[in-house]
């Protein structure tokens, strides 16, 4: 029982949270990117020009849960980034031609790019090109692939906006969020301090009637 006072503040730690709503603010300014194959499907262009092939795909943002544990440790258990998917933007890729004549028939067993490389001048590309299509799903679970960091022109006033409201939302919300856990514990702990002698006693007769 002399580990009741220190398994009761264990979990409240591990309880403890953090509000992250000014980290969409930074998210918007600053992130990392990436595709995910799992959106090339049957009827999807892959465009062709000068003996390389290419495709557009959607753009997704790794982002944290508005909800976190406090603690770091706890954290990277218990609340994993995930992608999302931006709207209304996209990115060309370069893709390797056996892939693109892999999905763009029904030979052979479907297969995973190598390589995937972001365009930087995807206009230059789409300009006179030649289009292919599609026909196969080759993967129907996510597959995120050229994973890179993103930062924005106007990362500088996303920044500013993520600041305040970590200061004027995040702060005040985790500190309630906390308040509640804690509250709670103290709650809890006068019955764990009442019931402890009881509990104490009858693990010692338990004790001595494994001796007997």
């Amino acid at each position: 029982m002399k580990l009741t006072p220190y398994l009761l503040l264990g979990a409240t730690l591990l309880c403890s949270c953090k509000s992250n709503v000014g980290y969409l603010a930074f998210e918007k300014g600053e992130y990392t990117a990436a595709c995910n194959l799992s959106d090339v499907k049957p009827g999807h262009q892959v465009l062709t020009k000068n003996g390389k092939y290419y495709l557009e795909l959607p753009r997704y943002v790794l982002s944290k849960p508005l909800i976190t544990p406090l603690f770091s440790i706890n954290e990277t258990i218990s609340s994993k980034p995930e992608y999302e998917q931006i709207s209304d933007t996209t990115d060309l890729y370069r893709i390797p031609a056996s892939y693109a004549h892999n999905i763009t028939t029904n030979k052979g067993k479907a297969i995973t790019p190598d390589k995937v490389e972001l365009v930087e001048n995807p206009d230059r590309i789409k300009k006179g090109a030649g289009v292919m299509y599609v026909k196969r799903m080759p993967s129907s679970e996510p597959v995120y692939v050229c994973e890179r960091e993103v930062k924005e022109e106007n990362a500088g006033f996303y920044d500013v906006v993520g600041y305040t409201t970590t200061a004027i939302v995040d702060v005040p919300l985790t500190v309630a969020l906390n308040a509640g856990t804690i509250g709670a514990s103290l709650v809890a702990s006068p019955a764990l301090l009442i019931a402890a002698p009881f509990i104490a006693k009858q693990d010692q007769g338990q004790d001595e009637d494994k001796k007997d």
